[in-house]
């Protein structure tokens, strides 16, 4: 994955999709403390202060190189963060990265989240020189199961992935989309 050297803004039909900013640490605290929201997600934060530590590691792994994740905004209302979207370099494989995303639920079923990773993937495999992502999934998670069918992701059968969730392990459905099979999505089928 090569990163750009500055952290990309990108824009969709109804969003903006930013860099996290100290700023955001309430709006992420509250999202990431939102029950709904990490039902399936791997981390919870405990405080505000957490979530602006949270958000410096972030800052800390662009510049590495590790990783990208975008807050998400209305463009009504750039700084009111709604959700994120991020990709994770796999550092065994440098070609490829792993997408994850949060949605508040208040934003559920509006088709946002499909709107966002449309500009991520297009983004992923324009610009940064990936030629496979890969999407963890709890395999009682049917919402993200739709979402990563939607864009051509396969689910490998025999590879799952243990995964500490909330002080159990999980195992984890690994997908993945590969750029040769990547079709532009179409927005109005949708999720």
């Amino acid at each position: 994955m090569k990163f750009p050297p500055s952290f990309p803004q990108l824009t969709t039909f109804r969003m903006v999709l930013r860099a996290l900013q100290a700023s955001d640490a309430p709006a992420v605290w509250e999202l990431l403390r939102n029950p709904a929201a990490v039902q399936y997600y791997d981390i919870g934060i405990a405080s505000t202060e957490k979530a602006a530590t949270y958000i410096r590691l972030l800052e800390y792994r662009f510049g590495k190189g590790e990783s990208l994740m975008w807050g998400m905004a209305l463009w009504d209302d750039p700084a009111h963060l709604i959700g994120m979207v991020g990709l994770e370099q796999d550092l065994d494989h440098h070609s490829t990265a792993r997408i994850r995303y949060v949605l508040h639920p208040n934003y559920w079923q509006q088709g946002l989240m499909r709107e966002a990773l449309v500009a991520i993937v297009q983004f992923s495999f324009a610009r940064l020189q990936i030629t496979r992502l890969t999407s963890l999934r709890h395999p009682e998670n049917k919402k993200a199961e739709h979402l990563l069918n939607a864009f051509g992701f396969s689910h490998f059968l025999n590879r799952k992935v243990q995964w500490l969730m909330r002080d159990r392990y999980v195992n984890l459905e690994v997908w993945q989309l590969e750029k040769s099979q990547y079709q532009n999505v179409q927005l109005e089928s949708d999720a």
